[in-house]
């Protein structure tokens, strides 16, 4: 069988289909057999070979991609067809949820701690991608131990001024 993951850049199609190979206890020398991510620049053609040897080997066949990659791999009508024939699932954007977890957890690796207030006063002011927030997570870790700035709204708008412009 086939499963097909849609979703943006950044919100969790790698880690779902990771968590799948793990829960199937998939051994790791297999993983590439079983994963096709769009991202990583396959097209069509890689794509429709991929997915006969998965099948002449009878593994599952786990595809990434983003909406426009989608598009691209759905040109190839043998590729359109097994993709018809498999499971697919979008991935919708990201909520302020997420994107706050991912900015915290990126944060948090660093060491730095935001207040509940100061993480949804920030959050909502990004654009919404989880690239985006991951990118103002190092932007603020830089601001802050090159300039030795604590966590402030003086701090958070030196960040979205650099990512906005």
């Amino acid at each position: 069988g086939l499963i097909h993951l849609e979703g943006c850049h950044g919100c969790g199609k790698t880690h779902l289909a990771t968590a799948w190979l793990r829960e199937n206890n998939v051994p790791l020398e297999d993983w590439g057999n079983m994963v096709f991510d769009a991202g990583q620049g396959g097209g069509p053609e890689q794509l429709f070979h991929a997915i006969n040897r998965a099948w002449q080997a009878e593994h599952r066949m786990v595809v990434l991609s983003t909406p426009a990659q989608s598009e691209i791999l759905s040109k190839l009508p043998d590729v359109r067809s097994r993709l018809a024939a498999g499971i697919f699932l979008s991935i919708p954007d990201p909520g302020d949820e997420v994107l706050t977890t991912i900015l915290e957890r990126h944060l948090l690796v660093h060491g730095i701690k935001l207040t509940r207030e100061d993480l949804q006063f920030f959050i909502h002011r990004l654009p919404r991608s989880p690239q985006d927030v991951i990118h103002a997570a190092e932007l603020m870790k830089n601001i802050m131990f090159e300039q030795k700035m604590t966590a402030s709204k003086k701090l958070f708008h030196l960040v979205l001024e650099e990512i906005v412009s």
